[in-house]
């Protein structure tokens, strides 16, 4: 019974892991480009500035996202976002956002080694080229500073 019990404990914990689809994201690519780089930033902080049709656009892409489907007019959105190029922050406002907090309260106990590695990078980088991003950021998602005290 002790095995059974501690092979479904483990079970559910290896269960309990962040997505792994974005892992092979290329987080130098971005740290290099001092625009794309920016637009993440304006994204997590929900800064970014879209036009009326282009929020339009987001917030059907958001639902499309949610929905298990897989009909023409979700490969039209995603077509339509790509041209846009708002793929990118799109897709960090759906997949990020959602997960900031969580990893925040868990100490990232859902993150795989990959990601944080690249959390890691990522915020040293910020901390030591764009200080004041990074004060934005924990400002956003650590307005207490209870998480900060951790680094």
């Amino acid at each position: 019974i002790c095995v059974l019990i501690a092979s479904s404990v483990c079970f559910t914990l290896a269960q309990e892991k962040y997505s792994t689809k974005y892992e092979n994201f290329d987080v130098d690519k971005v740290l290099n480009n001092d625009s794309l780089l920016t637009s993440y930033i304006n994204c997590l902080l929900d800064e970014e500035n879209f036009s009326e049709e282009d929020q339009a656009l987001k917030i059907l892409y958001v639902e499309n996202e949610r929905s298990t489907s897989t009909d023409t007019i979700g490969a039209y959105l995603k077509y339509t976002i790509s041209l846009h190029n708002y793929d990118y922050i799109i897709s960090c406002l759906i997949k990020f956002t959602g997960v900031i907090p969580d990893a925040l309260k868990t100490d990232c106990s859902k993150c795989t080694d990959v990601q944080v590695s690249k959390l890691l990078k990522i915020m040293k980088f910020l901390m030591k080229n764009r200080s004041a991003d990074f004060d934005r950021l924990t400002t956003n998602y650590d307005p207490s500073g209870e998480y900060k005290k951790k680094l």
